[in-house]
């Protein structure tokens, strides 16, 4: 950098998820050197002014069933940040490998104050072939900032379902089959024998 000129630098900060909204101060350490090799230590600090913003965890998404059936998966979250979140979403995304089939892979849950949980309900197929063992399906959740503090950001998390197999499911096909067999053998002789009963009267 020459004399009077300017240079800016960009520099990314990770915060934790928990992280309260404030002012934070970040030291730093600048060294340099002039045309001589000679080397400076400068230090000094930069505030960092953290934000509200809403936090979406899921704190529950653990179901079980068998191949072959229908299971309910219910996805409990919770907004653990500071600020309300709008049009709360849970998608479920599967796959393809994944023996699974479902209508709907998405609930609209709407809005989660700070502190505040919601559930989504999803009705999922687990196929015949399904393996027994916990199956991972993944979850994108999307919500908006608190528009009426103006904050018109979009926020994305992402987390899992477990869905755990612990067998086939009963095929009752081929009893439905003699049953109604059965019944249509039963109506038959009870159809003649009146029959029968009605020409001798």
């Amino acid at each position: 950098i020459s004399s009077f000129e300017e240079k800016k630098i960009q520099v990314y900060v990770d915060t934790e998820k928990e992280l309260k909204s404030g002012v934070y101060e970040i030291n730093y350490t600048l060294t340099f050197q002039d045309i001589d090799s000679n080397e400076y230590t400068k230090t000094g600090s930069i505030e960092i002014v953290v934000k509200k913003n809403p936090n979406i965890e899921v704190l529950e998404s653990r179901t079980v069933g068998k191949a072959g059936e229908d299971i309910i998966l219910e996805v409990v979250l919770k907004n653990t940040g500071e600020e309300k979140a709008e049009s709360v979403d849970v998608r479920v995304v599967k796959q393809a490998s994944q023996p699974f089939e479902m209508d709907v892979r998405s609930a609209y849950i709407g809005q989660l104050n700070p502190g505040e949980n919601g559930t989504a309900i999803f009705l999922i197929h687990a196929n015949s072939d399904a393996e027994i063992k916990t199956h991972n399906l993944n979850l994108a959740i999307r919500a908006k900032g608190d528009s009426e503090n103006g904050d018109s950001n979009v926020y994305t998390f992402s987390d899992s379902a477990k869905i755990e197999i612990t067998g086939k499911a009963e095929n009752n096909y081929p009893l439905y089959g003699f049953v109604f067999l059965l019944i249509v053998i039963i109506g038959t002789i009870v159809f003649y024998t009146i029959k029968s009963v009605g020409r001798r009267a």
